[in-house]
């Protein structure tokens, strides 16, 4: 029971703030094989986010190379797998959100 809107605002600070988790999401980003967009069944959806850091999250990807649903499939990938990315979620929705 936690919002979507929250946890993948966290996602996006956690991306932009930090480098290890940035690095680690990255670099896992440039190892797998990525279907072209037109190619994935895919399901739109969307959350609000404050202007900054939309801003901030898109220049990183570009400065990384990896694209923004890349960041966030992988995000939710480690979310749904490993216990210390749901504490690092729920403690950024408790400090910036």
């Amino acid at each position: 029971g936690i919002s979507i809107t929250k946890a993948a605002q966290s996602m996006m600070h956690i991306f932009c703030d930090r480098s290890r988790y940035r690095n680690i999401i990255s670099n896992r980003i440039e190892e797998k094989t990525w279907l072209p967009q037109s190619q994935r069944p895919t399901v739109s959806f969307g959350w609000l986010y404050p202007v900054s850091l939309g801003d901030n999250f898109k220049n990183i990807c570009s400065k990384h190379k990896v694209k923004q649903y890349q960041v966030m499939e992988e995000m939710a990938n480690e979310y749904n797998s490993n216990s210390w990315m749901r504490n690092l979620v729920k403690q950024y929705m408790n400090t910036n959100n």
